[in-house]
């Protein structure tokens, strides 16, 4: 699940991130539309990456939480077989930069929503978008993550 050239701004600097990493789901019955979709609980999510080409330090995203109640879909759209996944994920994000300074710790205040469009399941890779801006905080920040 890589993550090319996206777009982070902490405290207020833009910085391009590449990440790579994975996210595992079960496959669960969508008792809303049993036919034609099918609900994925997140069991692990966890990507991590440098900023910047590594000189600005690293940053890694992973789950907050057990997936209890999942929201996340996978909708066959159409014959022949076109599908749509959408991700509702709630995740942190730990910032530890170069200079020495001190790890940043984020988690998001909502869920960041991943849409993709695979064109066979299980998918060989995710390509995706999220959606955005997602708002992070910590007991005393707030910042934006734009992706690209």
């Amino acid at each position: 699940m890589p993550w090319i050239r996206g777009e982070l701004e902490i405290q207020g600097t833009t910085c391009t991130v590449d990440v790579r990493g994975n996210i595992r789901q079960r496959v669960d019955v969508n008792r809303d539309d049993p036919v034609n979709s099918v609900r994925l609980r997140t069991l692990a999510f966890r990507v991590s990456g440098e900023i910047g080409g590594g000189e600005n330090g690293s940053i890694v995203f992973e789950q907050n939480e057990v997936d209890t109640d999942p929201k996340n879909t996978l909708v066959r759209t159409r014959l022949p077989l076109k599908f749509k996944e959408c991700d509702m994920l709630s995740f942190s994000a730990t910032f530890d930069p170069r200079d020495g300074g001190e790890p940043l710790d984020l988690r998001t205040d909502g869920p960041a929503v991943r849409t993709g469009y695979p064109n066979q399941v299980p998918a060989r890779t995710r390509s995706a978008t999220f959606s955005g801006p997602s708002t992070w905080s910590t007991p005393s920040t707030r910042t934006g993550w734009r992706p690209s």
